[in-house]
């Protein structure tokens, strides 16, 4: 009987200990997606206030010249600065509110966490690379 009992807890630890090291695992790739997202657009950010400038400019020249009526033009290009504008101040705001997670911290809630992490970093990678395309495209 003891023995039994002694079996069916090595069992029971196993199981947890095999659960535990799966979600620790996923934790770990959840957090290379972040941060990998994270890294490849965060080079771009420079980028991006370069592109918004040049198109300011591009859009003050154009309001310059007289004879001609560019306010399509004009405003296009200050639509696009401010979307560029918008997706880097998206960046700064995420990496605001961005706290790695404590290592003493349930698994099962830093899953949840990086989730939605993951979701908001793609989302602010899209948005960069999609401005970017686009302000460079009318430069």
């Amino acid at each position: 009987m003891k023995i039994k009992k002694v079996a069916f807890l090595l069992l029971l630890v196993a199981t947890a200990t095999a659960c535990s090291n799966e979600q620790r695992e996923q934790k770990d790739a959840l957090m290379a997606e972040v941060m990998s997202a994270h890294d490849e657009v965060m080079p771009k950010m420079g980028e991006l206030r370069k592109t918004a400038k040049a198109l300011q400019a591009k859009a003050d020249s154009l309001g310059a010249l007289t004879g001609q009526d560019f306010s399509t033009e004009i405003n296009t290009l200050r639509q696009t600065a401010q979307k560029i504008e918008h997706a880097n101040d998206g960046m700064m705001e995420w990496m605001r509110q961005f706290e790695m997670p404590d290592n003493e911290a349930p698994v099962a809630e830093v899953l949840v966490y990086l989730k939605n992490q993951k979701e908001k970093i793609d989302k602010v990678r899209d948005d960069m690379l999609k401005s970017l395309e686009e302000g460079q495209a009318l430069q």
